[in-house]
Parts: structure tokens; C-alpha cells; sequence
């Protein structure tokens, strides 16, 4: 890793892959879900660089910090995972 590089950007998406390779390869899913609050773009851009499609949206989901937050839904298949 650069050392100028962010240890947290680089292992978020390491380990996203991590946990979706094994889910294809090792038990063998056809299909994976991710979920990210709409307001976290590192997280929603994890899922999309790794080639997760944005299925939609629950509205006001989640309260948090004394307000409702919208979480974006995310799918793969076991045929689009590279």
C-alpha cells in the first residue's frame, strides 16, 4: 500500500472483495445483496466499483442521530462478478 494511500479506503474495498469472492467461489451464492446508507459515498462507491447494481432504496429506513435515513439497496450476480 502507498503510504500516502488511506489504510481505510484501501481495506473497505479489500475486504468487500473478500467477502463477495468467497460468497461466489467458496459457497457458491448465485446472488449477493449490500445495503449503504445514502449519505455514506464510500461505501455505495465500494459496491458500485465492484460491480454491484443500485436495486433501489429504502425510504427513511433507519433512525439515526435523531433522524430517518434512506439506505440504498445493492445486488450482484454470480455471472457479473469479475
Amino acid at each position: 500500500m502507498d503510504r500516502n494511500q488511506s489504510p481505510r479506503k484501501s481495506y473497505g474495498t479489500e475486504v468487500a472483495k473478500l467477502i463477495t469472492g468467497y460468497g461466489f467461489n467458496e459457497l457458491n451464492y448465485h446472488r449477493m445483496m449490500a445495503r449503504a446508507y445514502k449519505d455514506n459515498k464510500g461505501s455505495n462507491r465500494i459496491r458500485e466499483k465492484l460491480g454491484f447494481q443500485k436495486e433501489g432504496k429504502f425510504r427513511e429506513h433507519t433512525y439515526v442521530d435523531g433522524e430517518f435515513q434512506d439506505v440504498n439497496i445493492y445486488g450482484i450476480l454470480e455471472n457479473e462478478w469479475k
